[in-house]
């Protein structure tokens, strides 16, 4: 069977995120200054903990996982994919 691009690019890019998720709650700091809001004064509007930066880490990698599943890649988690993702 044929590869679908579409899938792949969208796997690919939400990988990405994860990553970049899992880093900050690693503690990394790399961008962190331009995705948080701030106040007029300078104050975050929110600080989230890397608990949760985890977490979001953690469902983004199962959007990919969905996403590189239906690609027609040699692997496929079907219960996953039909019963929670769609």
């Amino acid at each position: 069977m044929r590869l679908k691009p579409t899938p792949l690019i969208l796997g690919s890019i939400f990988t990405s995120l994860a990553s970049i998720h899992f880093y900050w709650s690693n503690g990394g700091t790399w961008a962190i200054n331009n995705v948080f809001p701030t106040k007029l004064n300078g104050d975050l509007v929110l600080s989230p903990s890397s608990t949760d930066t985890a977490i979001v880490g953690i469902e983004l990698l199962i959007i990919a996982i969905h996403y590189f599943s239906r690609a027609n890649l040699k692997f496929k988690i079907p219960y996953l994919s039909s019963k929670f993702i769609g």
